[in-house]
């Protein structure tokens, strides 16, 4: 059986252009079937960072935020968007220090995950770091209201089962840590 084929993209019209954080299009695309799909939206995202931080005393270091979009808070890692030029590594550790006040030594990466291939251009690098230890307080950006909170790293897969960890790229984030920690 061979791999599913690439649509053509017929037209495309930018509706929205509002960077560094969002561009939205209209694209008229036609599938290998033969159907053309008159509109078919794409969001254009910059590529984003997600570090799992566990420290020497076994726990994991979290934020929660509010998470407009859904209703709720949302139990997550310290990450963000990679800024234009940045190395996705760079973008893990500033956003650990921002948001949590958190450094580690060696990162290392996990994965290169699609946050939304269907719709989303964006990837999400997402790393691990074993010794996490705080050393500042964290230093938000004006739009950002979170809380730091610590997980013992035994509750983290009950944290997904549970419904406490929501957002899908940190699900994943957690499982990949999970894996790569032999657990």
């Amino acid at each position: 059986m061979s791999e599913p084929e690439p649509w053509d993209t017929l037209d495309s019209r930018l509706l929205l252009d509002r960077p560094p954080w969002i561009r939205l299009r209209e694209d008229r695309v036609r599938l290998p079937t033969g159907t053309t799909l008159e509109r078919f939206y794409v969001v254009e995202y910059t590529d984003w960072a997600c570090v799992v931080p566990v420290t020497d005393a076994g726990e994991v270091v979290m934020v929660e935020q509010w998470r407009h979009a859904i209703g709720r808070v949302s139990l997550e890692f310290p990450a963000g968007g990679v800024d234009g030029g940045e190395d996705p590594e760079a973008a893990a550790r500033r956003e650990l220090a921002e948001e949590a006040g958190v450094t580690a030594g060696a990162l290392e990466p996990l994965g290169r995950l699609a946050t939304e291939p269907s719709r989303h251009t964006n990837w999400a690098h997402v790393y691990l770091a074993r010794d996490a230890r705080q050393s500042a307080a964290p230093t938000l950006d004006a739009g950002e209201d979170l809380r730091v909170r610590t997980l013992p790293l035994g509750r983290l897969a009950e944290a997904v089962t549970g419904g406490e960890i929501v957002h899908g790229v940190h699900v994943a984030a957690a499982l990949l840590a999970l894996r790569a920690m032999g657990r």
